[in-house]
């Protein structure tokens, strides 16, 4: 039996990753905002304030899948210094640490080379921005401990609010789930795989060092596979966009299209949370003392925006870019694991969630 600390176990992999965690018979706490502790303790797991890490006690494994999502979009970098700050206390004995991280790190369309190693820091949106600095921030600071760094592809499952359950919404509202003649590699790991991988990490025996690993199985799927079963259980035909919408893939296209909007409301959003202007705007902001632009610095993510937690929200460039993906994200794993849920069982219990929800 180990003694597993999960932050951020409140979320969609974090609840499942802590129930196997305890079918496997290990002890594990749950580092979490107060609103998700009833959730973690009607499972059987105790749950830790930040605040209040000495009472944890000694571990063998911290697994992070916390990151910034939410306060103002110029705090970003000290929340990833002070998530930097809880792991370290919390794996100061040596503990292994497993950091959950994102394909998305290659550009939600995968438009940067794929490297299992480190990603070099760069001007993009700031959810990627933000997940590469704390990449990085764990990969500098871990010496010659044992870190693991898991990039996930888009996490698929039963009840997925950021896929599964945002699709099948979209669907039932007609709202466009893709982009006509555009069939994407999905790019997929289904949950369960998820956290049979991550249980793997737990359990492995010693291994020193900084460790990458690429997570997409079902990744050579394409997203029509999934949208006509979906589609099918809803009874509904889907609706798809003409085209895929402005994703900037560089400063002058993003000017460009900025410009052409003709719109001031457009232009200023852009300013504040576009990917290479509002990039360079936050790092200027950031920079400035606390009471210059004070009303800029009380933005805060938005839907859909910065700060997103998924390319879903209606209308979002992002969301048929990643419809439309040409590039697939392969798997990169420990060779000694195999998933455990094949795409066919994958979609046998997607449609068991769907008939209990009452699709």
């Amino acid at each position: 039996m180990a003694r597993v600390v999960v932050i951020g176990g409140a979320g969609y992999v974090g609840l499942t990753l802590c129930a196997e965690l305890r079918v496997r018979g290990h002890d594990v706490t749950a580092v979490t905002r107060p609103n998700g502790r009833f959730l973690l303790e009607r499972i059987g797991v105790r749950v830790q304030s930040p605040d209040d890490l000495e009472r944890v006690g000694p571990i063998d494994a911290v697994v992070n899948l916390a990151y910034p999502n939410r306060g103002s979009v110029y705090a970003y970098p000290q929340r990833n210094r002070e998530l930097l700050e809880i792991v370290r206390r919390l794996a100061a004995g040596g503990a292994r640490v497993v950091h959950v991280s994102t394909q998305a790190v290659f550009g939600f369309a995968i438009e940067y080379p794929i490297v299992l190693g480190p990603v070099p820091t760069r001007r993009d949106y700031l959810y990627i921005e933000s997940k590469i600095e704390l990449e990085n921030l764990l990969a500098r600071g871990w010496g010659n401990g044992e870190l693991h760094i898991v990039r996930l592809g888009n996490v698929w499952g039963p009840a997925s609010p950021t896929w599964t359950a945002a699709l099948a919404d979209k669907l039932l509202f007609g709202d466009p789930v893709g982009v006509e003649r555009q069939d994407g590699f999905c790019n997929a790991t289904d949950v369960a795989n998820v956290v049979a991988y991550l249980a793997f990490l737990v359990e492995a025996p010693a291994h020193p060092g900084t460790q990458y690993h690429h997570l997409a199985e079902l990744g050579e799927t394409r997203w029509s596979w999934w949208i006509e079963r979906l589609a099918s259980t809803l009874k509904v035909a889907p609706v798809f966009a003409n085209e895929r919408g402005a994703y900037p893939r560089s400063l002058t296209q993003e000017l460009r299209e900025t410009w052409a909007a003709h719109s001031p409301f457009t232009f200023a959003g852009e300013w504040i949370y576009g990917r290479f202007i509002g990039s360079l705007l936050r790092s200027v902001v950031r920079r400035m003392p606390g009471g210059v632009f004070a009303f800029l610095k009380r933005r805060r993510g938005r839907p859909g925006g910065e700060g997103r937690r998924s390319p879903l929200a209606g209308g979002d460039p992002v969301f048929l870019t990643v419809m439309g993906a040409e590039r697939r994200f392969e798997t990169r794993v420990d060779a000694a694991w195999s998933p455990p849920v094949d795409r066919e069982g994958s979609w046998r219990a997607i449609a068991e969630w769907m008939r209990e929800a009452g699709y």
